[in-house]
């Protein structure tokens, strides 16, 4: 606002100076009108203010047509950048939309493989899934169960899905492996009255936490120890399953 009143005091003051010169010029290139103006000083005046009053309304009725068409075009131009930008987005709506149909309908080679090896080295009718789900008591375990759970861990250790969505589900399915593992190594130790132990004879080492009377919390701790096993393992049986649920929606 304070713009506009002194861009208009600017152009009011330069239209009434141009007036004043041209009324200036005519009276040097016309001599006559010297003794005129000085026998009728007032009506020489009055038709001067006159024509500078003129002269400022015009300016302004046209500078305001001119602010009125502007702020039309800065409207339209607001409005298709607007509508440029919700079409883009329209766009790359679609473009995610048919990569995403492209991927569940061409997953890669590796992916498929890799999927495959998860469930060869994870079935559910047998071996870890199994020991997990209907055995595991998170207060003692063999090696023979336990290992499999470790080689996992390193085999898969850089391994990734190219579909996004099935590398964060294996991802997750990874985690939770890992923090079974790392509660069982941090709890585990071998049991040494196992006396029939003998692995070069295919026989089992087992593993067992600490029993109530060597904790210093007791059963409590105990049981809270074993609870938190149960807990890991059912994370690793669930991401397991979601992990299967979604490469199998992505096309593997």
């Amino acid at each position: 606002m304070r713009g506009q009143i002194r861009r208009h005091i600017y152009v009011t003051t330069a239209i009434v100076l141009g007036i004043a010169t041209i009324v200036g010029g005519f009276g040097w290139w016309w001599p006559d009108s010297r003794d005129w103006l000085s026998s009728h000083a007032g009506t020489g005046w009055l038709v001067a203010l006159i024509a500078c009053v003129l002269a400022v309304e015009t300016w302004i009725v046209s500078d305001r047509d001119v602010a009125a068409l502007e702020d039309v075009r800065d409207g339209l131009q607001a409005d298709l950048k607007d509508e440029r930008e919700a079409h883009s987005n329209e766009l790359v709506v679609k473009d995610r939309e048919i990569a995403d149909l492209t991927a569940r309908l061409y997953p890669s080679e590796r992916d498929v493989l890799q999927f495959k090896r998860v469930e060869e080295w994870l079935p559910w009718e047998r071996g870890t899934m199994t020991w997990l789900e209907a055995a595991f008591t998170g207060d003692r375990w063999t090696d023979k169960q336990s290992d499999p759970l470790y080689r996992l861990e390193g085999h898969w250790r850089e391994w990734f899905f190219n579909d996004p969505l099935a590398n964060e589900a294996f991802g997750r399915l990874r985690s939770a492996v890992d923090k079974l593992t790392d509660w069982m190594a941090g709890n585990g130790s071998a049991d040494t009255s196992d006396r029939d132990a003998d692995p070069e004879a295919g026989k089992s080492f087992r593993y067992t936490i600490a029993q109530p009377h060597e904790r210093e919390g007791g059963y409590p701790a105990y049981d809270a120890a074993r609870k938190e096993a149960r807990r890991l393992a059912r994370i690793v049986i669930e991401e397991r399953r979601e992990f299967e649920k979604v490469a199998r929606s992505r096309g593997m």
